[in-house]
């Protein structure tokens, strides 16, 4: 219970503000004593524990209240924990904090890079603003997009406020003036305030920003789109510290320091008289115009920033460190510090919340990027030595290389995991964390190769060993239906084109390593070890090779991180692009990032013909099953019309999309992998990105089908498929399990309607799809219902056909045996128990279900059961809180006649389990009222 008091007292404290003194009692022990239902003696006794504790303090006031310490500012070190008074403890804190702000003559201005360097004259200008008596100077910061103005407006009033120039609780107040700049009154009634009655709408006095902003700074973002007129209203302010309210003739005053700020062209942009009126006018360099370490520095210090903010170790590649140095950003600072967050952002899609480590690698730079480095001849640039890590306790470490930087990447790769595995020999390594660094130095080394930028396209070496390698995988998914993605094929090419030049001594490699490596594949990649080795003997025979224990081990964990996980139900999707290894290079950044093989690549070198690229997809859509679909995802829009070429040989429908980009390939997985329709795929992409797309649906021979669906989720829906299925057996059909709530929504529009010919639906309950026939489960079990499906079948089957499927139903489908085969429970005895339930339910609601309804509630409360044995209860009911408001007496009762249930089962039945009961019953019982 301490602990709850404790939540409690953290919760309160979180929402409270000193401000309203009168509002303390919120804080004080009879009120967490209420919202926890416990005495007020009690919740005292734990909040005076917990102040001994120092976790709370304890302010003596009538009533008695209590504040958490954790909603203060980490860097009030307090000393005392229990005060006289609300005023006494508010006194303490500005001591403690005025203390804080003097130490060490600390300045703000020191955290600025280049506050020594490029904006040193800056600086110097921004100071003389912020000292010059009495009030200040304004002061304009001009400055590309970016650039840092709105950060060294916030340094200025921190300094101005560290120094005491402005009190503690001084305002600091912006306005964007771009976003009135076609409403100058408006922007003159925020300013200045307004009268009552000064205009339409104005029902009361306003204060202005002008007034807010009293004894503080105002800030003026895109201050050049003040018109001429709004800089004229601000001359008389500037000039005296006086104005009127819009519609007021009394003059006020106030007191405020100015900031203004510009990406504009001064003179152009201003009234000379405005400029006269601000003495200090600040220009801030662009990016590029920053010196290489000034760069350098502000790339670590939001690497660390991002650090701090997830509370993990980031490691990032000297790649992406040279890419992020030598880009040019149109967006300046603020863009470098979003592309950052955008890195910090996929590694952590791809890595997850519970790794301590972060490594940002090539993979997640977005490909608009990676074509402005290369355009701007990235091999001259300057580089880095290392790369570059932020530690647990975020320090700063550049890890340098001790071989030359220009070592190949290859032999660094197999000379790495032999150290590695030595180390593992030697006990120092587990065998997870040798997986993991394994992993950490193939990742290193697909970063290097997929992104050179040499014409390997006049590389007859290179070129040869691809379509060598190209040529197996083919043989080997035709063969052993053993598949290679068009990525992983890619790089193991390169692999082995570096790999032929590198002399690599077995005789290196002892015996009991060559043992620890066989068992260390045994163990972790047996059965890829059983794929790839049939690869690896055909590269030896094919390209006299002589591939070691090392190379096998490399080859097979490359083919474990590219084999698919994804199941059949989910569309096939696959990118096309122009270039040697661009379409290879998004399938991989998708695929790491989701750890899953979700796309294909198909590359087109500058010299390959569309008819070969559309040869290659008719061959991987034969070998794939695409009745759930498939998404083309293109570079450009020419290789938009091969949609004429390929449509018929895909059975579901064929989406294509144009302007790849990361971005798209990341938003498609995700959304695969949630198994969205492609449809909304289109849809939600086309909120987020412009492009073209194209959408088709099997024109001829679409398949029969019947759906499956139940209210209460997929998984009921896929055991009566399986249900379903034994009887159904002689049909040519197929049975697709599908969301109730989406067809309930989507209707005959969905995307199933297009692809299949829906012939009917049998589930828990009806989604009312015009058109469409519905057949209740328990209904099989009855006369009517074996009736019911001879309608819907009798256009698909003739009589003896009709005769089979009869003689099945009656022979498979018995009440037990539908439990049986859709619960683990046992059917005799879970029958029993929920007959008697709904015998008390009966003659508690005082009606009588008919014998559909009751076996309807039979098989749909055995899977309840099931659910809530196993932990996994659907906790989701649209509007549960206005169902318990409406139906509170049958939830009552329902507990009451389910308890038997309850005990038997160890199980506690949650609200929405039974609402979903409800809904079955008023689906049934028109008279239903409770």
């Amino acid at each position: 219970m301490k602990e709850k008091v404790y939540s409690t007292i953290k919760e309160l404290s979180s929402k409270f503000d000193f401000k309203n003194h009168n509002d303390a009692d919120k804080l004080a022990a009879s009120n967490v004593a209420d919202i926890l239902g416990i005495k007020r003696n009690t919740a005292s006794r734990y909040l005076n524990e917990l102040n001994k504790e120092k976790k709370v303090i304890k302010i003596n006031s009538r009533p008695v209240v209590f504040y958490s310490v954790s909603s203060l500012s980490k860097t009030l070190n307090l000393e005392l924990f229990t005060f006289k008074d609300v005023d006494e403890f508010l006194g303490h804190v500005q001591l403690i904090k005025k203390e804080n702000n003097e130490e060490n003559g600390k300045s703000y201005f020191n955290e600025v890079i280049g506050a020594k360097g490029s904006l040193k004259e800056q600086v110097r200008q921004c100071v003389s603003s912020i000292l010059y008596p009495t009030n200040g100077l304004p002061c304009l910061i001009s400055g590309e997009t970016g650039s840092g103005k709105s950060y060294l407006a916030n340094v200025m009033f921190k300094e101005a406020k560290a120094l005491g120039i402005i009190g503690e609780e001084a305002p600091f107040l912006t306005l964007n003036c771009a976003q009135y700049a076609d409403n100058p009154e408006l922007l003159s009634a925020l300013l200045f305030g307004y009268k009552k009655g000064s205009f339409t709408g104005a029902d009361t006095n306003s204060i202005g920003l002008i007034e807010k902003a009293d004894g503080g700074y105002l800030f003026l973002d895109e201050v050049h789109r003040l018109s001429g007129e709004g800089q004229e209203k601000l001359f008389r302010f500037l000039d005296e510290g006086k104005y009127l309210r819009v519609g007021d003739n009394d003059e006020r005053s106030s007191v405020v320091r100015f900031i203004f700020a510009t990406s504009e062209n001064l003179e152009a942009s201003f009234l000379m008289t405005f400029l006269r009126r601000i003495p200090i006018i600040v220009k801030l360099p662009n990016l590029n115009e920053r010196s290489y370490n000034e760069r350098k520095a502000l790339i670590t210090t939001f690497i660390k920033d991002e650090a701090i903010k997830l509370n993990k170790t980031i490691n990032i590649t000297r790649n992406v460190i040279d890419i992020l140095l030598n880009t040019n950003f149109k967006g300046n600072v603020g863009e470098l510090k979003n592309l950052i967050k955008i890195l910090s952002a996929s590694a952590l899609i791809n890595q997850g919340y519970n790794n301590k480590e972060l490594e940002i690698n090539i993979n997640h730079i977005p490909p608009k990027y990676l074509d402005m480095h290369i355009e701007n001849n990235f091999d001259k640039a300057l580089g880095v030595s290392g790369d570059l890590r932020i530690t647990d306790n975020y320090e700063v470490v550049y890890e340098y290389d001790e071989e030359n930087l220009n070592f190949t990447h290859t032999r660094n790769l197999i000379y790495n995991m032999k150290n590695n595995l030595k180390q593992y020999k030697l006990n120092r390594k587990s065998n997870e964390s040798l997986d993991e660094y394994l992993h950490h130095e193939i990742n290193t080394f697909i970063d290097n190769i997929l992104f050179r930028t040499e014409d390997v396209e006049i590389d007859i070496k290179r070129n040869y060993i691809n379509k060598i390698i190209v040529f197996i995988s083919s043989f080997l998914k035709e063969k052993h239906n053993i598949i290679f993605d068009g990525a992983l094929i890619h790089i193991i090419s390169q692999y082995i084109y570096y790999r032929i030049n590198i002399e690599i001594n077995e005789n290196e490699l002892d015996e009991s390593l060559k043992e620890i490596i066989t068992k260390f594949i045994q163990s972790k990649y047996s059965y890829e070890y059983k794929n790839s080795s049939k690869l690896i003997k055909l590269l030896s025979t094919e390209l006299d090779l002589s591939l070691t224990l090392m190379d096998e081990l490399l080859i097979t964990i490359m083919y474990s991180m590219f084999k698919s996980k994804k199941t059949n139900k989910m569309p096939k999707a696959i990118i096309l692009a122009h270039g040697y290894s661009t379409a290879s290079s998004l399938a991989n950044v998708g695929n790491r990032l989701f750890e899953d093989n979700i796309f294909e690549a198909f590359d087109m070198p500058l010299d390959s013909t569309t008819e070969e690229l559309v040869a290659e997809i008719k061959h991987y859509i034969k070998s794939v099953d695409t009745k759930e679909g498939l998404i083309i995802m293109v570079d450009m829009g020419s290789l938009m019309e091969i949609h004429n070429e390929i449509r018929k040989e895909v059975v579901g429908p064929v989406a294509l999309i144009n302007n790849v980009s990361t971005s798209m390939v990341l938003n498609v997985a995700s959304e695969l992998l949630r198994d969205t329709s492609i449809e909304e795929i289109l849809e939600k992409i086309k909120e987020n990105t412009i492009i073209n797309y194209k959408l088709f649906y099997p024109e001829n021979n679409r398949k029969n089908a019947i759906i499956t669906t139940c209210v209460t989720g997929i998984g009921t829906a896929q055991k009566i498929k399986e249900l379903l299925e034994e009887g159904f057996k002689d049909v040519q059909l197929e049975i697709i399990p599908y969301d109730y709530k989406r067809l309930k929504y989507n209707g005959i529009n969905d995307e199933c309607f297009k692809v299949y010919n829906i012939v009917g639906i049998v589930g828990t309950m009806n989604p009312n799809i015009e058109g469409i026939k519905f057949l209740f489960i328990e209904e099989i079990l009855t006369e009517d219902g074996i009736e019911g499906l001879n309608n819907i079948f009798k256009n698909l089957l003739n009589q003896e056909q009709l005769k089979v499927l009869n003689d099945n139903i009656v022979r498979m489908f018995s009440l037990n045996r539908v439990i049986n085969s859709i619960t683990i429970l046992n059917a005799e005895n879970v029958i029993k128990l929920i007959e008697k339930a709904i015998l008390q339910l009966e003659n508690k609601i005082d009606l009588k279900i008919s014998n559909g309804t009751k076996i309807s509630l039979y098989i749909h409360i055995s899977c309840m059961i099931e659910r809530m044995v196993r932990q996994c209860p659907i906790k989701e009911y649209e509007n549960i809180n206005d169902f318990r408001k409406c139906h509170e007496k049958f939830l009552e009762l329902a507990k009451e006649c389910f308890s038997v249930i309850e005990r038997t089962y160890n199980i506690e039945i949650i609200d929405s389990e039974l609402a979903y009961i409800y809904d079955i019953l008023a689906s049934k019982i028109k008279k239903l009222d409770i």
